[in-house]
């Protein structure tokens, strides 16, 4: 080995003017210009600088001219500031270093320093030499740090890198650009994430995703999407929205170095870095004037929070994110397919303002640890980077995991997008039993491993157990780093403040959103004879709501069509015999002697989505979605009923339209409303 294991400097090496050039940028501007200023003077740099860096490394003087050409063909700017880690000792690397100016502290895996290296001077050539074998030394920036690095220049061919892009994604757009691309050089992509909740182990999906794109030869920018974070539905507050996106970069980097991602390969930018603009600005105007309400609330229907009434800054946030491909300079943008609306709205948009499409490569959504979505707002539905083992075996435990069953188990998927891909080739997924349960057993593929499940050769609590081994060894670096480092922690309890006691919620009606609905098209559910499957238009931007109701022996079917109803819009979204079914036609009901129910009719002058409020507390605000765990809608429910003269009550309050019409049974009288 030559220089690494060196105890003295090496001799000082000049650039001249780019050198001067470049240090006085870093100096003047800092970190986020210079990576502006390099995609300029790249070629400028590159052919003053990288024959002189490469004359000085000893251990390139044999190689042919032609090899020291390719070399020079692949080299990268990369900058560093003071005290950021390049790389640590036990990590697996690919590449090597040229320093153009700085210094760097080479440091043994027991902390011990070796040595420092200065301008001209080069290290990690080992992970070119022998690219299987992992670091032997941490080294860490000590100045501005400005430097070239230098891949394994083995080289994939474009099918291979195809295959690592696109395995294990739920769908991409634009797979023609992508081979066109791939026939002709390396993809540049991003990906972005909103710095709103705290990152969860679901995190991990798009991670891994990172590490294959990185494999292909890809140039990656993660985009700290801070302005996003802020319009939507404020979900980061603006005094916290540098605290959070500094939180978030730190906790993204130990992610990655928690897999063994080189961060040297990565660009990170911050979202108002540069969409605070002059020229961003004036493409957020020019966009505005082209894109409809609708086609904008539609494109954020699945990422954007939704409320009754949206804030404007919503509608923007599918736009900023169409432009973002633009002004990062990119091929492809990546993330989850939940964001697919924002795709295909970019894919609409973009070339009416004269700019090319992207490619579009998308993720599957993993379920959370109670089967839907996992998500930073729902505690019980995500295990946090942060958790010891005790919460982490905790949450795991009250996981959903039905035995056989292999969909939305979020502990199967979290194996299928996680585990597997972060797999060495060498390496099984290994569930550990007693003899009595038959002992060990290893998979090979994740398709084993589902087969087995779903035959029921593995038992939920076994396969449990062997996840939760996995996530531990993922989180082990994070929370070491976390617990080491005392900036780490301030930081986060800056970001994420301690929420301040709950108040009671007073239990009022205006919790409730009801409104006037028009059933469109009905038909019986195909698999429960009792119940209709309503389309039933409630004046949203999104279309009729699908609403699932226990009337067929109530109402034929010739008088539930174009019928006008009232519905509860509000209950969370449930699943019935297989249909999922967004809200309640409220009927009046009674039991005996002879169970009787008629749906609520409203005025006749009533129009779909007008607003039903109960006389008295119409300056509330309804909740936007009902916590079934609250019991809020049974509580309120016990109160609602048809009076002896007909007409919909809450409380003695009667329930009005935005006219003042009054909602009335056909002819029950004194029942509940159910």
């Amino acid at each position: 080995m030559s220089n690494i294991m060196a105890s003295t400097c090496l001799e000082f090496y000049s650039l001249g003017k780019m050198d001067i050039i470049t240090r006085c940028i870093l100096l003047l501007f800092g970190k986020a210009c210079i990576i502006y200023f390099l995609d300029l003077l790249n070629q400028e740099i590159m052919m003053h600088s990288t024959r002189g860096l490469l004359d000085t490394a000893t251990i390139l003087h044999h190689l042919p001219r032609n090899v020291i050409g390719n070399l020079m063909e692949i080299l990268k700017p990369v900058i560093y500031l003071n005290e950021d880690i390049i790389y640590k000792s036990k990590t697996e690397g690919e590449c090597m270093f040229f320093i153009v100016s700085g210094t760097v502290a080479l440091i043994t895996f027991s902390g011990k320093e070796i040595c420092h290296e200065k301008d001209g001077g080069y290290f990690g050539e080992a992970a070119i030499i022998f690219p299987d074998r992992k670091r032997l030394e941490t080294v860490i920036a000590l100045e501005f740090y400005l430097l070239f690095s230098a891949t394994n220049m083995v080289e994939l061919k474009w099918e291979e890198k195809y295959e690592l892009i696109t395995r294990n994604l739920a769908e991409w757009l634009g797979d023609e650009k992508l081979k066109s691309i791939l026939k002709q050089r390396d993809l540049k992509l991003y990906w972005g994430t909103a710095t709103t909740g705290k990152p969860h182990i679901g995190y991990f999906t798009p991670m891994s995703k990172i590490a294959d794109f990185l494999k292909s030869g890809a140039e990656v920018t993660i985009l700290f999407a801070d302005l996003h974070a802020y319009l939507d539905n404020m979900k980061a507050p603006w005094e916290l929205l540098e605290l959070r996106t500094q939180y978030y970069e730190k906790v993204i980097k130990a992610m990655l170095r928690s897999i063994d991602v080189p961060l040297e390969k990565l660009k990170f930018v911050k979202g108002t870095d540069y969409q605070l603009s002059k020229e961003y600005t004036l493409d957020v105007y020019r966009l505005s004037s082209i894109v409809t309400e609708h086609d904008a609330k539609k494109a954020g229907a699945e990422v954007v929070k939704q409320v009754v009434n949206p804030l404007l800054s919503g509608l923007l946030y599918p736009g900023l994110q169409a432009l973002d491909e633009q002004y990062l300079k990119v091929d492809a943008q990546f993330g989850g397919i939940d964001q697919r609306k924002i795709f295909t709205f970019s894919e609409k948009y973009l070339p009416l303002l004269g700019y090319e499409k992207c490619i579009h490569l998308m993720n599957p959504m993993i379920p959370g640890l109670a089967g839907s979505k996992m998500s930073s707002s729902e505690e019980d539905s995500k295990i946090d980077l942060l958790d010891n083992p005790a919460a982490v075996k905790k949450k795991l435990k009250k996981a959903f995991c039905e035995p056989g069953n292999i969909n939305d188990n979020g502990v199967l998927s979290f194996a299928k997008h996680v585990i597997y891909p972060l797999l060495k080739e060498e390496e099984s997924f290994n569930v550990y039993r007693t003899a009595e349960f038959g002992g060990d057993i290893s998979f090979d593929t994740y398709e084993d491993l589902e087969n087995a499940f779903a035959k029921e050769e593995i038992h939920p609590g076994d396969l449990k157990n062997a996840v939760e081994i996995y996530i531990n060894k993922l989180l082990d670096p994070i929370r070491k780093e976390f617990e080491t480092d005392s900036k780490f922690k301030n930081l986060a309890n800056k970001a994420y403040p301690p929420q301040k006691p709950k108040i009671i919620e007073e239990l009022t009606p205006a919790r409730l959103d009801i409104r006037v609905g028009k059933i469109i098209e009905v038909s019986k559910h195909s698999d429960a004879d009792s119940l209709y499957v309503e389309k039933i238009d409630l004046g949203e931007a999104t279309g009729p709501r699908t609403i699932v109701s226990g009337l067929v022996n109530y109402v034929p079917l010739e008088q539930m069509k174009d019928r006008m109803v009232v519905v509860l819009a509000n209950l969370k979204p449930a699943n019935l015999r297989g249909v999922q079914s967004h809200g309640m036609v409220l009927c009046a009901s009674v039991d005996e002697p002879m169970r009787r129910v008629e749906p609520l009719r409203p005025p006749l002058d009533s129009k779909p989505g007008e607003k039903v409020i109960v006389d008295g507390y119409e300056d509330e605000s309804p909740d936007d979605v009902l916590n079934p765990k609250k019991k809020i809608w049974e509580k309120l429910q016990v109160d609602l009923v048809v009076n002896g003269n007909g007409e919909a009550s809450w409380s003695g309050n009667l329930l009005l339209t935005a006219n003042g019409g009054k909602l009335t049974a056909d002819s029950l009288k004194n029942v509940a409303i159910k």
